[in-house]
């Protein structure tokens, strides 16, 4: 790859990594520390960790349908400032409905696939692969980053400041936009209208919806599964210790690895 294309590749990957880190943090430690805000019941912190998922999932294919018949670039500010505004929303909300709404404008940002079309413009056919291997490695750090970070940040912070966090980091990544070159090869694709494209999309794609199934599936465990851990992490008072919940199998309350693997709710 030349300059201009690791420097855009960095950029993008940068923005997909920011990203998922402020979504990564929230997942091991909300289903406890959840429990403050007012009117939480387990179904409604549920709720307000899968409802950003959900609104992904609606506003993903409508969003990328957008980026052919617009500039990306502004497709993904737009996303980003949904993204930081749903953080804050949730950061200044007292009640879990109000970290709902929070999630659920975050989501609404779904520009995923929109930063990938932005990098398949900015790089040549014949590094493509690299450059989207190189984005698919930020994801993967991101992960590994978030389920660490996030735990301790609470604890410095609390579960309302983490929210805060996820919005700078939103905010952050518009700023690597600028990073990116103006655009010169936008791969257009309207030769029939937007709604129309939709509903074709929506009906006849069933393969793409067998891979968007399994990806549910997938995403669906990890969360199910690290959301429950940190139940095991409480002590017999109901306090958190949230160093804990950062790593299952170094519990400071002196749970056995078993307990946790075999935790049956």
């Amino acid at each position: 790859m030349n300059a201009l294309e690791r420097r855009s590749t960095f950029a993008l990957s940068s923005i997909f990594a920011l990203r998922m880190l402020g979504l990564f943090m929230i997942i091991p430690v909300f289903s406890v520390a959840g429990q403050s805000y007012q009117y939480a019941t387990p179904a409604l912190i549920g709720l307000a960790v899968g409802v950003y998922g959900l609104t992904q999932a609606i506003l993903q294919i409508p969003f990328s349908l957008l980026a052919d018949r617009f500039s990306r670039k502004p497709l993904v500010v737009l996303g980003l400032l949904l993204f930081a505004i749903g953080g804050a929303i949730a950061g200044l909300s007292d009640t879990i409905y109000g970290v709902i709404i929070g999630r659920a404008v975050a989501g609404a940002g779904a520009v995923s696939a929109v930063v990938m079309a932005l990098l398949a413009d900015v790089t040549r056919e014949e590094q493509r692969t690299k450059a989207m291997a190189a984005m698919g490695m930020s994801i993967g750090l991101s992960f590994v980053v978030a389920f660490s970070l996030g735990p301790w940040l609470t604890s410095l912070v609390g579960i309302s400041g983490l929210f805060f966090v996820t919005t700078i980091m939103g905010l952050a990544a518009i700023l690597m936009l600028l990073l990116v070159p103006k655009v010169t090869r936008h791969h257009k694709n309207f030769q029939q209208g937007y709604l129309s494209q939709l509903k074709q999309i929506m009906i006849n794609g069933s393969d793409d919806w067998w891979f968007c199934n399994r990806g549910w599936g997938c995403h669906g465990y990890v969360c199910e599964n690290t959301g429950r851990y940190p139940w095991d992490c409480r002590s017999l008072d109901g306090s958190v210790n949230y160093e804990c919940t950062s790593c299952s199998c170094n519990c400071k309350n002196h749970l056995s690895r078993d307990r946790i693997i075999g935790y049956n709710g």
